[in-house]
């Protein structure tokens, strides 16, 4: 029998069990239908697609194939293309240039060996230990760095680069971002500009590039730039003079290999957080003759918590972000519970029996706009 695992059970019987199956990610530690064994054993038991893409692991921006298991967990995204064109390892300038506001300035744009501070924001083996560095310290007027790249019209944009040094801001040749400013520091970090923060919207152009604007009597060096259609940024994609795709991540095991009983078992997921597209997806669930999901998120209004025949069994109100969510669902108990926060649910559940178990998988040939950091699943 399964446990709620949310310190609830079914009929109010406490049921404790060993989980045959399960995965923590935070903690990267797997047992395998009833076994230990490590991560590459684990993900090898099931069919995984989704490539590119670099995700933070002990520190390092590490590039690696899907599932991209990171400092917060699994992470599971819908597919993305980074659309500039300029090298992730830039090699030369080529694809950047500069640009000086008011057309003259002594600003100047190189590409500098800066392997000591990139190692120490864990970015010099995705970089060759090279950035890209802008010059403005004698200047008068804003200098940019233009990276090269087109995106698709009519889209919300998400602009993000590593930078280090002096007082800059993110923005487009189309329009300025009120909003994606950045200050000094000594390290690299991550800065990000959204289309909410300030983009206006409508018919972009070719020369729609992303600019990394450096501001009069400051230095700026920027790694990893990235410009994606969407409302937030993804993990970071990687380019190689072209635009840089990484595909939706999917991830699929098995009944046998997971030692689940298609009698009676459980499931639970939590996810540290989920951000929901427009369209539906699949973020955990498992497939049986109805095609049961226990996190099935759909459509604008509401996150659904278990769908069967098409109807909702359970759902919580979540616009945009549902953070610290805990679901599982009882077969042979015939219940799922949910905890959104310090708020649980439980509710009787008829379910057909399961085959498979798939995490991050469309549904309907549609895919939503998601990033979901699960950070600990198993089925009894």
């Amino acid at each position: 029998m399964g446990a709620l695992g949310l310190g609830l059970s079914a009929r109010n019987q406490p049921r404790p069990v060993r989980a045959r199956t399960q995965a923590d990610f935070l903690r990267r530690s797997y047992r395998l239908n009833g076994r230990w064994v490590n991560e590459a054993e684990f993900f090898q038991a099931g069919t995984v697609s989704g490539a590119g893409g670099s995700i933070f692991r002990g520190g390092r921006l590490t590039p690696t194939d899907a599932p991209r298991v990171g400092d917060a967990g699994l992470l599971i995204e819908d597919p993305r293309t980074n659309w500039l064109a300029a090298y992730t390892a830039p090699l030369d300038l080529a694809r950047v240039s500069l640009r000086i506001a008011g057309g003259s300035g002594p600003a100047a744009l190189s590409l500098e060996e800066d392997g000591q501070a990139l190692e120490a924001a864990g970015l010099d083996s995705i970089t060759g230990g090279r950035a890209y560095m802008l010059d403005n310290r004698m200047g008068t007027t804003p200098a940019r760095i233009q990276f090269q790249g087109a995106s698709p019209d009519d889209q919300p944009l998400a602009l993000s680069a590593y930078v280090r040094g002096g007082a800059g801001r993110l923005r487009t040749a189309f329009t300025d971002l009120q909003a994606g400013g950045f200050t000094a520091a000594d390290g690299y970090r991550r800065v990000t500009a959204l289309q909410s923060d300030g983009l206006a919207g409508g018919v972009r152009s070719a020369n729609d590039l992303l600019w990394v604007e450096a501001a009069p009597g400051e230095r700026v060096w920027v790694a990893c730039p990235q410009m994606e259609t969407g409302d937030w940024v993804s993990s970071y994609i990687p380019t190689h003079g072209a635009a840089g795709v990484r595909t939706r991540d999917q991830i699929s095991f098995p009944r046998a290999a997971l030692g689940l009983d298609l009698g009676e078992g459980s499931l639970r997921v939590e996810l540290g957080e989920h951000r929901r597209g427009r369209v539906a997806a699949r973020i955990i669930g498992t497939d049986g003759p109805n095609g049961a999901s226990l996190l099935n998120f759909v459509g604008n209004s509401d996150t659904q918590i278990g769908t069967y025949n098409g109807e909702s069994v359970l759902s919580v109100s979540s616009e945009y972000q549902v953070v610290d969510l805990k679901a599982e669902l009882n077969w042979g108990l015939d219940t799922v519970s949910l905890a959104v926060g310090s708020s649980y649910v439980l509710s009787d559940y008829s379910m057909p029996h399961h085959h498979n178990l798939h995490i991050g998988e469309s549904q309907a040939g549609n895919y939503s706009m998601v990033k979901s950091t699960v950070s600990y699943l198993s089925v009894d």
